[in-house]
């Protein structure tokens, strides 16, 4: 049985231009990226062979309760809430086929593009993985490639897609729910087109599955990140083996990706507790 993994963020999926929106009609929203995780799903099912396969859907967005578990198939499991182990790639393992990103976003600093931010944005202006600029959909990747999985489709903003067709193996499937005007203005597709495109892309992706190369970033990990404010770098520069070069950059080296993404999610979440605790 072929098991596929799915890591659903929310500022990728269509029609969504701000965080404000997610405060004022959250429900809408939950709605709208069900419906994206569902039409995967029916391209995995129209996809496969003996259409016999699992899926382990990660909710990785913010505190990872946004998917209406009750509007799911029987044959799909969830992560749900809470900090999990591998933080947005929660479960996954060497015993899955593929990986699918749904509903990602370009990293902080990317111009015309939607909610950029890398981790938080609160804590996090630019993060360099050995001297090359990183986002989510990089550092997620190089960790299902870490288990030797390959990714083999993503959805998100058109400079999303763009990073993953410059810098990923070639014959990832993509998808573009939007192009970016700014931060918060977009051109989007409509909802109806985005699913149909979803369902065609992923069964597309796991019907040449074999032909996509696994995604992996050189040994050991050089990290450089770029912090907001000087009272970050004063809280974080405490946690050993990390080295503070200025007073918003510090560097550290980490063995694989694994580390290298939980100490990024950590000094995410010690960043944003200094910016508020100190102020």
């Amino acid at each position: 049985m072929k098991k596929f993994y799915i890591s659903v963020d929310m500022e990728g999926i269509t029609g969504t231009v701000s965080w404000q929106e997610y405060e004022r009609d959250f429900l809408r929203f939950r709605k709208i990226i069900t419906e994206e995780v569902n039409a995967l799903l029916e391209g995995i099912k129209e996809g496969v062979d003996n259409k016999d396969f699992e899926v382990l859907i990660c909710d990785a967005h913010a505190t990872g309760l946004n998917i209406l578990f009750e509007e799911l198939p029987e044959n799909v499991l969830l992560v749900r809430g809470g900090i999990g182990d591998l933080g947005m790639m929660a479960g996954i393992d060497s015993s899955f086929a593929g990986v699918c990103f749904l509903g990602y976003h370009s990293e902080i600093g990317e111009e015309r593009s939607l909610m950029d931010h890398t981790y938080a944005s609160s804590t996090i202006y630019e993060i360099k993985i050995n001297g090359k600029k990183a986002n989510e959909a990089m550092i997620n990747g190089a960790i299902a490639g870490y288990f030797n999985v390959p990714l083999i489709f993503v959805s998100g903003d058109d400079k999303l897609i763009k990073n993953i067709e410059e810098n990923f193996p070639k014959g990832i499937e993509t998808v573009i729910t939007k192009y970016g005007i700014s931060r918060f203005s977009a051109i989007t597709k409509t909802l109806k087109r985005t699913l149909k495109e979803i369902r065609e892309k992923v069964s597309r992706a796991v019907k040449k599955i074999k032909e996509i190369e696994v995604y992996k970033i050189k040994e050991p990990i050089y990290l450089e990140i770029a912090l907001n404010e000087t009272i970050q770098g004063d809280i974080i520069s405490l946690l050993p083996n990390i080295k503070r070069i200025s007073g918003r950059i510090i560097i550290a080296e980490t063995k694989d990706i694994i580390e290298a993404q939980k100490l990024i999610r950590l000094i995410a979440i010690l960043g944003r507790a200094a910016k508020e605790f100190f102020r």
